[in-house]
């Protein structure tokens, strides 16, 4: 579950480093095309990540298989969308990058919801962590939506990156203290 923890830390803060512009500063100045596609290629990808450590730290094998199964669907579904977004054309792969990922944290929310339910104590942290982040994303994807040629003043940029980094580093944080929770139970 930690290693998993901490692919998925390694994503999205690749993901949140891309996001703010200090990748392409640092990491691959010289290639702007890789900008341009970046986002739509990490975020699927680390929502990959984000399925398979979740069903790490639910137990979803054996706690829910049919819900095991569902993750797998939306692991593969995510990875092939990596592949996918840089094929179409800009203006809808930022469109679905934005829409989609408040989706998979529903289901993730509801997963945890479930689990809990069932009985499984490590996932009130994970409710707390996704509802944190889902209320971040909803919030931020729907001022996306609203201007979708992202004609942003600055208050609003600042207002739309911050809410993405508060909701992502409060989720980070009480993912964190839900696995240590579980370390001793494993």
């Amino acid at each position: 579950t930690y290693l998993l923890y901490c692919i998925y830390l390694s994503l999205h803060a690749l993901f949140l480093f891309a996001y703010r512009g200090y990748a392409f500063e640092y990491l691959w100045p010289a290639y702007p095309e890789i900008r341009s596609i970046s986002l739509q290629i990490l975020v699927p990808l680390a929502h990959a990540s984000l399925t398979i450590f979740t069903q790490s730290y639910l137990n979803t094998k054996n706690e829910s298989p049919k819900h095991h199964r569902y993750l797998w669907y939306l692991f593969w579904g995510n990875l092939l969308l990596t592949f996918l977004f840089p094929l179409l054309p800009h203006a809808l792969a930022i469109l679905l990058t934005t829409i989609i990922p408040p989706f998979t944290c529903i289901y993730l929310l509801v997963l945890g919801v479930l689990m809990w339910a069932q009985g499984n104590q490590g996932a009130r942290y994970f409710i707390l962590a996704f509802s944190v982040n889902l209320i971040a994303y909803i919030m931020t994807s729907s001022l996306i939506v609203m201007n979708p040629k992202l004609d942003l003043n600055l208050n609003a940029a600042v207002l739309i990156g911050g809410l993405v980094e508060i909701g992502v580093l409060l989720e980070l944080v009480l993912l964190s203290i839900g696995v240590g929770y579980r370390m001793p139970l494993l």
